[in-house]
């Protein structure tokens, strides 16, 4: 476990096999940069803040924007069928080229509500920006490793152990944002 008590230094390593979960690499926290006096700090696991559902079309390249606390350009995906599962066992499973690392961030003003109490952003909401290749039609998974767990290494199989999605016109059912990147103006559909 790495535990990050300021975005920019070397974190403190402590090793508790007994409370740390079983499957993928080592995991990265930071100190909620939301809290107040009058609040006990909260510990955060640095990782996408939920699983989010991607639509690219048939033969076309598109680009997957992942949201979420302590997450940075030199983060990576890689793309798994649908049914593989992260971390991935190795990663010849990958769909595309082994691992995709993110060229971009999408800074905005405005603050993203988050499914649970917290705010990892206090002046603005950073998402991580990955532009896939063309996908054939179908159903695929997204596995996310961040380069705070990492420290800075390239990542292995193991390292992969967050579900940042899926991709498939089939997934999109629900409410979700659709980012149109040339622009990078968000919009609604339903």
């Amino acid at each position: 476990m790495l535990i990050y008590t300021e975005s920019d230094r070397e974190p403190t390593v402590m090793k508790d096999g007994t409370s740390c979960p079983n499957a993928g690499g080592p995991r990265a926290f930071m100190l909620d940069s939301a809290t107040t006096v009058r609040s006990t700090p909260k510990l955060l696991e640095v990782a996408p803040l939920r699983s989010h559902r991607f639509t690219c079309r048939p033969g076309k390249p598109c680009s997957v924007v992942v949201t979420g606390y302590g997450l940075q350009e030199s983060d990576h995906v890689t793309i798994l069928p649908a049914d593989g599962s992260c971390p991935p066992e190795d990663l010849g499973q990958a769909v595309q080229e082994q691992v995709i690392s993110s060229k971009r961030q999408i800074r905005t003003s405005s603050k993203t509500t988050y499914d649970y109490s917290v705010r990892p952003q206090n002046e603005q909401t950073i998402m991580t920006v990955f532009d896939l290749k063309p996908l054939d039609e179908g159903k695929y998974i997204v596995c996310y490793a961040t380069s705070r767990s990492t420290r800075g290494e390239d990542p292995v199989a193991k390292d992969f152990h967050y579900k940042a999605g899926e991709i498939g016109k089939d997934v999109m059912r629900s409410h979700n944002t659709s980012w149109n990147l040339a622009t990078d103006n968000a919009s609604q559909s339903m």
